[in-house]
């Protein structure tokens, strides 16, 4: 399961590599780029877009990142709790207390 997971991946990433790279050629439109004082003059349209989404892609990727982080955090927390819980659950069976 995990090779036929790995297979698909290889090849949705070749497939859209592929329209990258024809994108690329397909649009050979040169733009300038000025952004307040900072200036970029005569890049590739595609080559600009193609940086924009990577750097979308990065972003994304950081935030979830860190989501997932923050949620292991609080799950490895609320194990320790149910520990506690179930310590105390046990101790009081066996003084005979029921729950």
């Amino acid at each position: 399961m995990r090779l036929l997971k790995l297979l698909i991946f290889i090849v949705l990433m070749s497939v859209v590599a592929v329209i990258g790279a024809t994108f690329v050629q397909e649009n050979p439109a040169v733009v300038d780029l000025k952004f307040y004082k900072w200036q970029l003059a005569s890049i590739r349209l595609p080559l600009l877009c193609l940086a924009v989404f990577s750097v979308g892609l990065l972003t994304g990727a950081f935030a979830t990142v860190i989501r997932v982080l923050t949620l292991q955090s609080k799950l490895a927390l609320i194990k320790r709790q149910l520990k506690s819980v179930e310590k105390e659950r046990d101790k009081l069976r066996l003084l005979g207390i029921k729950e």
